[in-house]
C-alpha cells in the first residue's frame, strides 16, 4: 500500500478545531478536514505492491484500467476540498474590497470599517488560494500527460508517474495542513513532530532549496542578457522547469502564503510568454527573468528567522573553533572543519564561495578568510566569537 504521511496529527487537529468561539468559522475548518481526510483515506487505499506487481505483466492501458477507480475517487475528494477553498479566497477577496471601499468612507468620517474576514484567519485565506492552484495544476498536468504515458509500451512509465501525482498532491495537502494548524489558537502539539527541530530542520531544507533555484535563476539571467531574441524562448523554458521543479518539492509548503502566491504568479507570467511567444517579447522576457531573481534575491530574509539565527550562530562558532585549531595544529581533523562548513551553507553567499575554493582540489583551501568572514557573519547575527583557548 502506498502510504503518505502528512506530518499532522489529525485526531488532535479536530480536538484543536473545536476551541475556536465562532461557530461558523469551526464548521469551516471541519468542512475542510473532512476532505482531507476522505483524500488522504482514499489514496491510502491504493495498493501499490499490487499496482507495481501488474506492471511486470501488464500494458499501460491494463495497468491504467486498476489505476483509473481510484485516482477519480481522489480527484473528486479534491474537487470538493477545492470547492471549500475556492469558497475562502471569495470572502478574502470580497473583503477585502469591502475593506477598500470602508476605509475611504472611513476617511471621509462617514463610518467605521467592519472586521476583516468574519473570523477566518488572512494567513488561511492566502494559503486556500495557493492549494486550489497547486491541486488544479497538478490534476491538469497529469491528465494532460495521461495519453502520452499510456502510448509508451514500458508500464513502469505509468507507475512512476502515478507515483510522483501522488506525491505532489500530498505536498499540496500538507501544505493546507500546515496553514491550518498555524491558524489554530494554540496550536502547539499537533504536528507530529513538533519542536524547534522540525521547524529547523523545515527552514534548513527550504533555505537550501530556495538558494539553489536563485543560483540557477541567476545564472539564467546573466545568459539571457547576452542571448538574441530567438535564443531567450530557449533561457525561459530552463526557467520554467526550474520553478516547476521546485514547486513540486516538500519546501515549497514551508514558504509564507504571500511568497508562494508571488512565485506562482511569476511562473503563470513566465508560461504565458513562453505560449504567446514572439521574437517582439524580448525585453518583457528579460524583465519577467530578472524579476524572478530579484524576488528570489529578497528571499534571503529567510536567513533572520529565529531558528535559523540559532542554530548559524552555533554553526558558525564551530566553523571558527574548528579551523582555528586547525591552523594551530597541522594534525587536527579536517573533517570536523569540513562538516562545520557544510552546516552553514546557505546563511551568507561569500561563505557559500569560501567554502566552494575550500572543496575545489586545484586550489588552496582560504582557511583564513573563511574564518575572517564567518566572524564578520556571527557578529552580525548579534553573536561574539568566542576566544580559543590553548590546548
Amino acid at each position: 500500500m502506498l502510504k503518505i504521511s502528512v506530518g499532522i496529527d489529525l485526531d488532535n487537529l479536530y480536538s484543536g478545531i473545536t476551541r475556536i468561539a465562532n461557530k461558523q468559522v469551526r464548521l469551516q475548518y471541519n468542512e475542510i478536514l473532512d476532505c482531507v481526510s476522505s483524500s488522504i483515506i482514499r489514496i491510502n487505499n491504493f495498493d501499490f505492491v499490487h499496482f507495481e506487481k501488474q506492471a511486470e505483466i501488464s500494458l499501460p492501458n491494463e495497468l491504467w484500467q486498476y489505476a483509473e477507480g481510484t485516482l477519480s475517487k481522489v480527484w473528486i475528494s479534491l474537487e470538493d476540498l477545492h470547492r471549500i477553498l475556492n469558497s475562502l479566497v471569495l470572502i478574502h477577496d470580497t473583503n477585502l474590497d469591502e475593506i477598500e471601499t470602508q476605509e475611504k468612507i472611513t476617511s471621509q468620517n462617514i463610518g467605521k470599517p467592519k472586521t476583516l474576514l468574519d473570523g477566518i484567519p488572512t494567513q488561511l485565506c492566502e494559503t486556500a488560494w495557493v492549494v486550489c492552484y497547486s491541486i488544479t495544476r497538478e490534476i491538469e498536468s497529469f491528465q494532460k500527460r495521461l495519453p502520452a504515458i499510456l502510448k509508451i509500451d514500458d508500464s513502469w512509465e505509468l507507475v512512476g508517474a502515478v507515483q510522483e501525482h501522488f506525491g505532489h498532491l500530498q505536498n499540496a495537502i500538507t501544505a493546507l495542513l500546515n496553514g491550518l494548524v498555524r491558524c489554530l489558537p494554540g496550536s502547539t502539539g499537533l504536528t507530529k513532530n513538533s519542536g524547534n527541530s522540525a521547524n529547523l530542520l523545515a527552514a534548513l531544507e527550504l533555505r537550501t532549496r530556495i538558494f539553489a533555484l536563485r543560483d540557477n535563476v541567476l545564472c539564467l539571467e546573466t545568459r539571457a542578457k547576452q542571448q538574441s531574441n530567438v535564443d531567450i524562448l530557449n533561457i525561459l523554458q530552463d526557467v520554467g522547469r526550474l520553478i516547476d521543479d521546485f514547486e513540486n518539492t516538500p519546501a515549497f509548503e514551508w514558504m509564507r502564503a504571500g511568497d508562494k502566491q508571488s512565485i506562482i504568479e511569476q511562473h503563470r507570467a513566465i508560461e504565458e510568454l513562453m505560449t504567446f511567444w514572439s521574437p517582439m517579447r524580448y525585453q518583457p522576457s528579460l524583465r519577467a527573468i530578472s524579476l524572478l531573481a530579484r524576488f528570489l534575491e529578497a528571499l534571503e530574509v529567510i536567513n533572520y528567522r529565529e531558528c535559523l539565527m540559532n542554530h548559524d550562530r552555533t554553526a558558525l562558532q564551530k566553523v571558527i573553533d574548528n579551523l582555528e585549531n586547525f591552523s594551530k595544529s597541522p594534525g587536527y581533523d579536517i573533517a570536523k572543519s569540513m562538516a562545520a562548513l557544510a552546516d552553514i551553507q546557505g546563511c551568507d553567499r561569500e561563505l557559500d564561495r569560501l567554502l566552494a575554493l575550500a572543496l575545489d582540489v586545484n586550489s588552496e583551501p582560504p582557511w583564513h578568510a573563511i574564518i575572517a568572514r564567518a566572524k564578520e557573519v556571527l557578529a552580525g547575527l548579534g553573536g561574539k566569537p568566542l576566544q580559543s583557548h590553548e590546548s
